[in-house]
């Protein structure tokens, strides 16, 4: 994730305690020159492993060398690759999904033909891939704890590391995943806060910092959002956009009683702030091509 012209972040998780460290170099790789330190992963805690001093616009392999804390050689996964920002002129691919529903497995869900579809994807090797909100939804649970919250997410791990491994994530959010500001209460416990968190926890999302523009505001028992951001990569500027965490309404279902949905529309906001960051952002670009990605077009 949040790839940039000189960085990437990989987030890394093991069923096992593990030591790792990754090993990288310019395309085409004849020997690793360059690694990491290594860090410690806990069995079932994901790790973000920072990868800098990059070269833009540069094909980069990888691979994660790990073992058993204090056991002996490491063992390499296979390799991997990734791609550092475009310069403007130059040609990429991206890939696009949207409302994958995994916990629908009864009406609407194959995970055999979603697997497929995410090698396709892969093998298309895009620079990055995009998913579009309804990924991890949690209306569906029978009961809402952090851990089943965050198992909404985890259920995605193995179908989106097909594609992640080589191309960067950015997730949109959508009206099931329940991040939305109406549900705050002041209280670390609830669905928002567990969905936010989770999301940020197992798939590194850009904030604020010099390459991505987005959401500086700094939610309580959060931080920052990250839910909607932009970035130029060659001739084209992408942004995410998200009226959820903006709206003191439901913008669209209502958590745990959609009669109390509201009548009156206008209730329903993107927030002046993300309306104004908007509108400076696709006035202030100069790129060729200018993608907005939203769930819902308006919202609803």
């Amino acid at each position: 994730g949040r790839p940039t012209h000189s960085s990437v972040v990989l987030n890394v998780r093991a069923d096992a305690d593990l030591e790792l460290y990754v090993e990288y170099g310019r395309d085409p790789v004849t020997n690793y020159e360059t690694q990491t330190s290594p860090v410690l992963v806990p069995a079932g805690q994901p790790v973000e492993v920072p990868i800098t001093g990059l070269a833009a616009d540069a094909s980069y392999t990888y691979r994660v060398e790990y073992r058993t804390p204090g056991t002996g050689a490491y063992q390499p996964t296979e390799e991997q690759t990734f791609h550092t920002q475009r310069a403007p002129g130059s040609p990429f691919t991206f890939a696009v999904q949207g409302d994958s529903h995994p916990e629908r497995e009864r009406n609407m869900f194959s995970a055999e033909l979603y697997a497929r579809t995410l090698r396709a994807a892969a093998a298309e090797h895009p620079d990055f891939y995009i998913t579009s909100g309804d990924d991890f939804s949690v209306d569906t649970l029978r009961s809402w704890t952090a851990n089943t919250v965050a198992e909404r997410y985890t259920l995605q791990l193995p179908y989106l590391g097909i594609v992640g491994r080589t191309a960067p994530l950015f997730l949109v959010n959508g009206n099931h995943e329940q991040a939305a500001r109406y549900l705050l209460d002041g209280t670390p416990d609830n669905v928002a806060v567990w969905a936010q968190n989770a999301r940020n926890r197992y798939f590194p999302q850009p904030a604020p910092d010099g390459f991505y523009s987005g959401n500086s505001e700094v939610v309580p028992h959060i931080g920052l959002l990250r839910d909607y951001y932009a970035w130029e990569w060659g001739d084209a500027l992408f942004v995410v956009i998200d009226p959820y965490w903006s709206s003191p309404v439901a913008v669209d279902n209502v958590f745990g009683d959609d009669s109390q949905r509201t009548r009156n529309l206008w209730d329903v906001t993107h927030g002046d702030a993300q309306y104004e960051w908007l509108k400076r952002t696709l006035e202030g670009s100069r790129a060729k091509w200018k993608f907005v990605f939203a769930h819902h077009v308006n919202g609803t």
